[in-house]
């Protein structure tokens, strides 16, 4: 189970560094499986998108050509001054640096789309807050009157193998208000190196000593999406 020590080197590692977060998300989900499902389930053509805890642009890289507009969220400077590097010539995209739950004190936005992927969880982590509170506190964070995909990875091995009571929790809010589709897909590495580096700083040490002991280039993972 990951520890608070993880949660925090976690954190630690995104704020400071996103090419490393960049760098291992191209190792997630190689076969393009949540690109299929969030492209089908949705006809994202005009839509107002508001991808909160956008990180690298790797979700957004999935609709962004198409959508009216783009605002783009997260709490680190860096994977801000990122998101502007990368859609600079875009128009359409507009990166704004927030946390989850002060959105909507600090800005007027009427999305028709909501995404988050890989980064809501984050808002609940070091609170140990019933499911029924991180239901309430959702309701605060989600806009109203739009379509919602929240998506999260839910698997390593075993499902919630490592997921803090936290996380338990958030789990039980996104299942008493949405409906759920999981993808069961995988991680895939070109070496040991790069397996276990991604396991350590994306997940727990536990993680990363037992595919180091497997000599694992592939391992199993679960993405979940919640979805009204």
């Amino acid at each position: 189970m990951e520890s608070k020590n993880d949660i925090l080197r976690q954190k630690r590692i995104y704020l400071e560094a996103p090419s490393y977060f960049n760098k291992w998300s191209q190792f997630e989900d190689p076969d393009g499986l949540l690109r299929q499902y969030l492209q089908e389930s949705y006809h994202w053509t005009n839509s107002i998108v508001l991808e909160a805890g956008a990180g690298t642009g790797r979700i957004t890289d999935y609709y962004v050509n198409v959508v009216s507009k783009a605002f783009l969220t997260d709490n680190s400077e860096n994977m801000i001054r990122l998101l502007n590097e990368k859609y600079g010539n875009m128009s359409n995209v507009v990166p704004l640096l927030c946390d989850h739950r002060d959105l909507w004190e600090k800005h007027t936005i009427h999305p028709t789309v909501f995404i988050s992927a890989f980064s809501l969880g984050y808002a609940f982590s070091d609170n140990l807050l019933s499911s029924k509170e991180i239901e309430e506190q959702l309701k605060k964070i989600i806009p109203p009157n739009s379509k919602v995909f929240i998506i999260e990875c839910t698997g390593m091995f075993n499902r919630f193998e490592n997921a803090t009571k936290s996380f338990l929790n958030y789990v039980d809010g996104l299942n008493s208000m949405f409906e759920s589709e999981t993808l069961k897909t995988c991680f895939r590495f070109g070496s040991a190196y790069e397996a276990v580096e991604c396991a350590e700083g994306l997940f727990s040490k536990e993680v990363a000593k037992k595919i180091e002991k497997g000599g694992l280039l592939e391992f199993p993972d679960y993405i979940t999406i919640w979805h009204n």
